[in-house]
């Protein structure tokens, strides 16, 4: 195990680095990545696919920062207790445009801490998740842009979507074969997840859950998302959505969204896509939800009311979001925490 000194900030700049060149062919296409990785890499013993984290024991942790080409950030926030003898779950996270990895892990927010920190909590509610479901090992890849804006990260980056491809591959690459994948984002961090299938010509098999955190902007029918998404689902995979009606919300005097744009639309877009291509979704509703589900093929879609005009971006992740998305259609399903309900990791909540 690498370890660096306990109390240092984390960053990649505490090792040595030797730089490897990944080349992925997809036809005529090559896509080069540069990726810039703790030394040790290439020797770590088959027996351990962990020794280049860094240990944090005091939050039963380990954490392995990576670079990837151009100007992307990668954080793998693993169990210390790693077992191999359970099912292990590694969910990719896409930030939220503006975001840190650090902000978006979160800590305890006081005087002088940017308010930034406080608003999604991933770091928290992964660890209730650890704390309260012992059968699963969860394991986390933050994914940060270098301009904090995955939908200005794809259109500046060559070839992103095979950029995207290949990134998501390298890094799943390094568990165990029968590793369960989650891709899951935040607000802009859902451009990743679109550049990600619109990369291959069908979703692949090792994906079985989406989960998207008011981050369903750019939904297209048009560009074969719906067909995509309809064609990968099955009984043992799961699309989860979760929105609010922002159709109304202002922002220093100002709408914040046009005339067609937001997550409430296009969530009820796919929820429409979906019925009218035979899954059977039932609706139900209550004073603050409004929800569409189906099981094998597993969906869910959220959307809450918001009948104050609220801007309710990050609360949907703060309250639970993260959680729910996670535990949907599991053994675990509203017994670790429930959207909109109590915020239970607070004591999970670092203060560092």
């Amino acid at each position: 195990m690498l370890n660096a000194k306990k109390g240092s900030p984390l960053h990649i700049s505490h090792f040595t680095y030797s730089i490897r060149h990944l080349t992925i062919k997809t036809g005529l296409l090559q896509v080069v990545l540069l990726l810039v990785l703790a030394l040790g890499l290439a020797s770590c013993a088959a027996s351990s696919k962990f020794e280049q984290f860094f240990s944090d024991a005091e939050y039963g942790e380990q954490t392995w920062e990576l670079a990837f080409e151009p100007g992307v950030r990668v954080l793998v926030n693993a169990p210390l207790d790693y077992d191999e003898g359970k099912p292990t779950r590694l969910i990719f996270y896409a930030l939220p445009n503006g975001n840190t990895i650090e902000q978006t892990v979160g800590k305890e927010v006081k005087e002088g801490v940017d308010w930034h920190f406080g608003i999604q909590h991933i770091g928290a509610q992964t660890r209730l998740l650890r704390f309260r479901d012992t059968t699963t090992n969860y394991i986390v890849a933050y994914l940060e842009a270098a301009s904090k804006s995955w939908p200005n990260w794809r259109s500046t980056t060559l070839q992103s979507d095979q950029r995207i491809r290949a990134m998501i591959d390298w890094v799943r690459g390094q568990f165990p074969l029968d590793t369960r994948v989650t891709l899951a984002c935040h607000s802009g961090g859902g451009s990743l997840l679109w550049g990600f299938i619109n990369g291959y010509d069908a979703i692949p098999d090792f994906v079985d859950r989406f989960l998207f955190l008011d981050a369903n902007y750019s939904f297209s029918i048009d560009d074969g998302h719906g067909a995509k998404l309809l064609k990968w689902l099955n009984g043992d995979r799961s699309l989860i959505v979760m929105a609010y009606d922002d159709r109304e919300i202002v922002l220093d005097g100002k709408k914040v969204i046009g005339p067609t744009g937001g997550t409430y639309r296009r969530t009820l877009e796919m929820a429409t896509f979906f019925t009218d291509s035979g899954l059977p979704i039932g609706q139900t509703e209550d004073s603050t939800f409004i929800r569409y589900r189906s099981t094998a093929p597993n969906l869910a879609f959220a959307i809450h009311k918001n009948p104050e005009n609220k801007i309710l971006h990050t609360v949907l992740v703060e309250k639970n979001g993260f959680i729910e998305g996670i535990t949907l259609f599991t053994p675990q399903e509203n017994l670790i925490a429930r959207l909109w309900g109590p915020t239970e990791y607070s004591s999970f909540i670092r203060p560092d």
